[in-house]
């Protein structure tokens, strides 16, 4: 049996990459707090998913964003039927300054509580992290500190 290949693409890890972010759901967090407006045809979410596949291919500069993820093969991944010209750096610039506007910090402590739900789901389960009640204290407190960004 023969098969006809159309077109290769060198995408070395930014498919594995990308499992990764959707994984953790970085878009949909994302989009929960910049919810995205009807005019555009990239999310702020699917935005920093582009960003941060180009910068892990080497490439910094946000007018290079689209034509390196196109050239990877990578769009029709990131979102059916988006072009080259939707990633461009003048939508990109908007989506970094709304991530800005939205607070960096509120953004990140986001992200970073879905990332690490699976582990304190399992934290309750875990004898160490249980008080004598069996409840657990440390799970609890680890995530208000991460989510607050309180310090003590």
């Amino acid at each position: 049996m023969a098969i006809a290949v159309q077109q290769v693409y060198p995408i070395a890890h930014l498919p594995l990459v990308l499992g990764v972010l959707r994984r953790l759901e970085v878009a949909t967090v994302i989009d929960r707090l910049i919810p995205p407006h009807p005019a555009h045809v990239l999310s702020c979410g699917r935005g920093v998913e582009a960003v941060v596949l180009a910068i892990l291919d080497g490439h910094h500069a946000l007018y290079k964003v689209g034509q390196r993820l196109e050239e990877r093969g990578m769009l029709a991944l990131l979102q059916p039927g988006l072009t080259r010209a939707a990633l461009n750096d003048y939508r990109l610039g908007h989506i970094l300054d709304a991530l800005f506007a939205a607070n960096l910090n509120k953004v990140f402590s986001a992200v970073a509580l879905k990332a690490l739900e699976p582990l304190f789901e399992g934290a309750g389960k875990n004898p160490q992290c249980q008080s004598q009640d069996g409840k657990s204290t440390q799970s609890s407190l680890t995530l208000y500190v991460i989510a607050t960004g309180c310090r003590f």
